[in-house]
């Protein structure tokens, strides 16, 4: 195989290639500053319209809850108000039942005076005094008693066993 050597051509020389090799590399270097700025102005513009996003996301949220919340008041004071028809009937029907209690009181009051009154003017008639007529009532409850006991009593029947024939 044969060698060539390399013979220096006519051309430009060293200083004059290393002047255009910095040149380039300047170049380079402004060429790729250009590109990170305009990779950062890119990821800028992102990250702006992210945030817009995301903000209006929120803010839409935002009105969602306002909305869910003021909803959830009317309805609190739609309860609010039937609770308090509710407990304003109820109140009417207790005082009610009171005042029919206290006639009810008043009435059974009324009626053993008036029993009593009877009793009292009966006595007076027949002649007989309190505590004959408790003797009498004892007695009474004591027959009543006995009476009772007596249609209480149960005997066992049993039907006849053949040894009875």
């Amino acid at each position: 195989m044969k060698r060539t050597e390399l013979v220096p051509s006519e051309g430009p020389d060293q200083s004059t290639l290393m002047a255009e090799l910095e040149t380039r590399r300047a170049m380079a270097g402004e060429f790729q500053a250009m590109e990170v700025d305009k990779a950062k102005s890119v990821l800028q513009q992102k990250q702006r319209e992210a945030i817009g996003q995301l903000e209006a996301e929120v803010e839409q949220s935002e009105h969602e809850l306002m909305r869910t919340k003021m909803e959830g008041d009317r309805r609190i004071g739609e309860h609010r108000a039937e609770f308090e028809v509710e407990e304003q009937f109820l109140r009417a029907k207790q005082e009610a039942l009171e005042d029919l209690r206290a006639q009810e009181e008043q009435e059974e009051a009324r009626w053993e005076e008036e029993r009593q009154s009877q009793i009292n003017a009966i006595r007076r008639e027949v002649g007989v005094s309190e505590a004959e007529l408790d003797q009498e009532q004892k007695q009474t409850r004591e027959r009543e008693a006995a009476l009772e006991e007596k249609l209480c009593a149960c005997l066992l029947y049993t039907s006849p066993s053949p040894r009875d024939s």
